[in-house]
């Protein structure tokens, strides 16, 4: 496994797109599936820049890491996603569609991302578990630098924290749970029903969850009949042969759609057959699984992603009242973890003054060490550790404050290294973690 070189200089940064500034085409355009990662993250990498962490979801594709030069590195991968993104199909997006975050930004950013603060559902939580899965497949093949996976992690427990101390993840909070609430608004008690479940990936495996236990009949179709029977087995569903999928529609009362394709799969042909009841079609795929004019055939109704957000409207005033609380919290977590960052940046050079010092003593204890007897000496030894110890205390508590405020740090401790002669106390790389 590969160890990337960097820094107590480098900061974060992120460049990405998302919900808020493009459409959910553009963001189906933009989208990198998880096979692609490591080429598409690569082909967006300046030089020299350690591997990036790229986050790909169906509202935001966002590329993390770490440069000295946070500004530059951030623009850079902007122009290089704008330019692969335009290769990939996405076309019309706005000057300011790539945006850019570095150092306390970034930082807030990731932050709000996981706590499922800048969700298209606020406060959703399948976020949370996207970025650990990105984090880990972006980092499969190089050992990420110390600092980057620091940052995740403290993602991760600010997430947790929201979540806890606030209800702002209370009720339909992801796009699975979502699209059950609105399949009963729609139909009433699901447990009169048969359910159609096509897809067993991740929104599949959370549809097939929320399901389990709340329709008559739970039936489970993938493009991979294996993948569908080992997900039908563990939510006591029944797989059906995706060959057979057409048969299966017209014995539904409602599909829920939750795959990757490149077109449609149901379309007016697929629905051709003759039906006894009315068809609720929940489609939360990106790109489209349902063509848009099958809403136009008797007794056949469509649901979208964009319908789902309809099913929060009744909770977006109690999510809204807790978004101040629990962005106090992301606040005081970013600056817990800038303050931390902050303190091990400062280490080696308390490490190097600390070490100064006790050379000098020691140099001062051997000069003497042929005069004094074996008593003198240990007493010596004691005396002088003591007094060493008190003379470096308040430069110590010192050089942490300053790091700690951030305030003009830089200057104030490079002062310190040409004050004691301490040079060569460059930043060291931590050890990985």
């Amino acid at each position: 496994m590969t160890q990337h070189r960097t820094s107590h200089d480098d900061a974060p940064f992120v460049a990405g797109i998302s919900h808020r500034t493009a459409t959910l085409n553009q963001l189906a355009a933009c989208a990198v599936p998880h096979d692609r990662y490591d080429a598409f993250a690569a082909a967006i990498r300046p030089p020299g820049v350690a591997p990036l962490v790229l986050l790909s979801t169906c509202n935001r594709t966002e590329a993390y890491g770490l440069s000295p030069t946070p500004r530059e590195t951030a623009a850079q991968v902007q122009a290089a996603m704008r330019r692969a993104f335009a290769d990939n199909g996405a076309t019309g997006l706005a000057d300011d569609a790539i945006y850019t975050h570095t150092e306390r930004a970034a930082v807030a950013h990731l932050f709000r991302v996981v706590s499922g603060l800048d969700a298209m559902i606020l406060g959703e939580t399948e976020i949370a578990h996207q970025v650990q899965r990105a984090f880990a497949c972006s980092t499969s093949n190089h050992r990420p630098a110390p600092r980057l996976t620091q940052l995740f992690s403290a993602a991760y427990r600010t997430g947790k924290r929201v979540r806890t101390e606030t209800r702002i993840s209370e009720g339909a909070t992801s796009m699975a749970s979502a699209a059950v609430h609105l399949a009963r608004h729609r139909l009433g008690d699901l447990r009169r029903h048969t359910a159609l479940l096509i897809g067993a990936g991740d929104t599949g495996t959370l549809l097939a969850k929320h399901l389990r236990h709340q329709c008559a009949h739970l039936r489970i179709a993938n493009r991979t009949d294996a993948r569908a029977q080992t997900l039908a087995e563990l939510h006591g569903g029944e797989a059906v042969p995706f060959a057979a999928l057409p048969d299966a529609l017209t014995h539904a009362d409602v599909v829920f759609c939750a795959v990757s394709a490149a077109a449609p799969i149901i379309d007016r042909a697929a629905l051709s057959s003759p039906r006894t009841r009315p068809l609720l079609l929940v489609d939360i795929s990106l790109p489209r699984a349902v063509a848009p004019d099958v809403a136009s055939l008797p007794d056949v109704a469509l649901c979208d992603m964009n319908a789902i957000q309809t099913v929060v409207a009744a909770n977006i005033e109690r999510r809204e009242a807790q978004l101040p609380t629990a962005l106090h919290i992301v606040d005081e977590e970013v600056g817990r973890f800038l303050e931390a960052q902050n303190l091990r940046s400062a280490a080696p050079l308390i490490r190097a003054l600390h070490h100064a010092f006790e050379q000098l003593r020691q140099d001062e204890l051997q000069r003497h060490d042929g005069k004094l007897a074996d008593s003198e000496k240990e007493r010596l030894d004691r005396i002088t550790r003591a007094l060493m110890n008190r003379l470096l205390h308040q430069p110590t508590v010192a050089i942490r404050s300053w790091a700690a405020s951030n305030d003009h740090s830089d200057t104030q401790l490079a002062w310190v290294a040409e004050l004691f002669d301490l040079r060569a106390a460059t930043p060291e790389e931590e050890p990985p973690s």
